[in-house]
Parts: C-alpha cells; structure tokens; sequence
C-alpha cells in the first residue's frame, strides 16, 4: 500500500512551532523503499500536528506525517523526541502528546507539505498548545474503540488495512475499551 494522497493545504514553507496532537498505531503497512519501486512492511504511525500561530479555535491547522515506528538515530521519530526534550531509547511515543518543537514546512512537486527538521524550540522560549485536544490509539492490548472513532476517517482507513487491526479480538472491536 502506498500513502493515501494528501490534501492540498496553504501552509507557506518556512519553520513553524508545532505541537503533537494525534498518534495512531496504523501497524504494518506495505511502503515502497525510498528510491527504489522495492516494496517492504514496516511499523507505521500516523503524526498529527497542530500549528498553534496559524490555528484559530473555529479552525486549527494540522499537518500529518507517517511515521516509521521505530527508535533508529537516523528516523524523524527519534530527532522527533529529542526536539520535544524527551529520551528517544526510553519516552513512549504518548510522551510526546502536547509537546512543542519548531518544524520546518517543504511543498511536495504535487503541492503536499511535508514536514522535515524537529528541532528543539530556543532557549526561554514557550510554543502555544493549539485548540485541539491530544488523542492516540494503540493496535495492542490498549485498543480503545471510542479512540479509534475519533480519530480522522483517513487514519481510522489506514488502520483497518493493517494486520494487527485484524487479529484484534472481535470483542475489542465492538466494544472497545472501558
């Protein structure tokens, strides 16, 4: 499977304080290797960040990213954690909800943001929460129904097609956790 396309958003390039405000477990998906038409499954997780200065609270910007679900020194999930003041061989990926970093935004050939360079916020300064509450969902023992529903439909679609999705217990499916 490939990524789904991306909206077209009118984010200027440029660096930006951004917060986490989403992670979900998408589990295993079939990407194409960089540079190559090689295909390989890897561990995904989908990123959702809110862009507070450009954000109102009738309508908060958000850019996405898939994310490899690993702590490899040369991933964006690991400069990631290190930008937010964490641990990357020790923080949860939860840890990072709320979090603030300065990122900066690139456009695609095809106009898509792409988000690239987490680094740490200067000294003294304080990066705004946003207006949107953090959520995540896990394809583990922590599945919570009610979580996955509230994530976006473009995630919650990523998220069925993977096979831990699938091995969940039927029960947890419907029900969710409580």
């Amino acid at each position: 499977m490939s990524k789904p396309k991306s909206a077209k958003v009118d984010v200027e390039e440029g660096s930006y304080d951004m917060v986490v405000k989403t992670i979900a477990d998408i589990g295993t998906q079939t990407m194409t290797k960089y540079g190559t038409d090689e295909e390989e499954e890897k561990k995904q997780l989908i990123v959702v960040f809110e862009l507070p200065e450009l954000s109102t609270k009738a309508k908060p910007v958000t850019l996405s990213k898939w994310v490899t679900n690993s702590n490899n020194s040369k991933s964006f999930g690991f400069a990631l954690m290190k930008a937010c003041g964490l641990n990357p061989k020790t923080a949860d990926w939860d840890d990072l909800l709320g979090k603030g970093f300065v990122g900066t935004v690139e456009h695609t050939e095809s106009g898509n943001a792409k988000i690239k360079n987490p680094v740490a916020p200067k000294k003294g300064a304080k990066i705004a929460r946003g207006f949107l509450n953090t959520l995540s969902v896990y394809l583990d023992d922590s599945y919570d129904k009610e979580a996955f529903e509230g994530m976006p439909e473009f995630i919650q679609n990523a998220i069925i097609k993977s096979p831990e999705f699938e091995s969940l217990d039927t029960k947890s499916k419907k029900k969710g956790k409580k």
